[in-house]
């Protein structure tokens, strides 16, 4: 009879464990208009093999966003809007997610390759789902392979921090606040680990308490 009891205590607590931890879909950041609108016909180059004749050099750019203060996210993708340059390549690009490195992007977390994306805004799924922490920076650079076109500015009038880089993302110019291009980090909010633990202390507290409570019933019923 205690075997089973405290079997129920334990897939109880496992239960609990699993529903409170459970991430919940979110916006962690965006600067998209209503409707998932943005401003068409203009934004950031994106040109890694320079149309416009010798001389010129290619660009890359890249958009900082912060997350929320309170909770870190599990990043699952991007909604991000381009447009293409007539036919000039492939259309060939890898979107990266950076950390910050003193204001300028950093290490790359994870690499999005797409490959002749449809002008307008689109949806990249992240395969490695990496957790972003809370109140934190992070970058969303592009890294052209053969992709002519630009990053499309918000209609939100959202500002932040840019920069561009004219050797494939191996340095970054000094970054200044700008209108940012148009895009949207999706994830899903991770509860606190602290309010987890919490939880199924409570959970498990109650448990024991009414299996010592019909322990004593049962000695007592027994002995009458």
């Amino acid at each position: 009879m205690v075997r089973n009891y405290l079997l129920v205590i334990v897939l109880a607590v496992l239960v609990v464990v699993t529903t409170s931890t459970r991430a919940q879909a979110g916006v962690i950041y965006s600067d998209l208009g209503p409707g998932d609108s943005f401003q068409t016909g203009v934004g950031w180059t994106i040109d890694p093999i320079s149309p416009l004749g010798p001389g010129t050099v290619r660009q890359e750019v890249a958009m900082s966003f912060i997350v929320p203060a309170g909770f870190d996210y599990i990043f699952t993708s991007l909604d991000i809007a381009l447009g293409r340059f007539g036919l000039v390549g492939s259309g060939s690009l890898d979107l990266l997610l950076t950390n910050d490195s003193a204001g300028i992007p950093g290490t790359v977390i994870e690499t999005l390759s797409v490959t002749n994306p449809p002008d307008g805004l689109f949806n990249v799924v992240s395969v490695s789902t990496p957790t972003l922490t809370a109140g934190t920076t992070y970058w969303i650079a592009t890294q052209s392979l053969d992709y002519v076109g630009a990053w499309n500015y918000n209609n939100t009038s959202a500002i932040g921090l840019a920069t561009f880089s004219h050797d494939n993302g191996s340095s970054w110019n000094s970054p200044t606040t700008e209108t940012l291009g148009a895009f949207r980090i999706n994830g899903n909010q991770v509860p606190e680990p602290s309010s987890v633990v919490l939880f199924c202390a409570g959970s498990v507290a109650v448990l024991v308490h009414g299996w010592c409570r019909r322990r004593v019933r049962d000695k007592g019923d027994r002995s009458n």
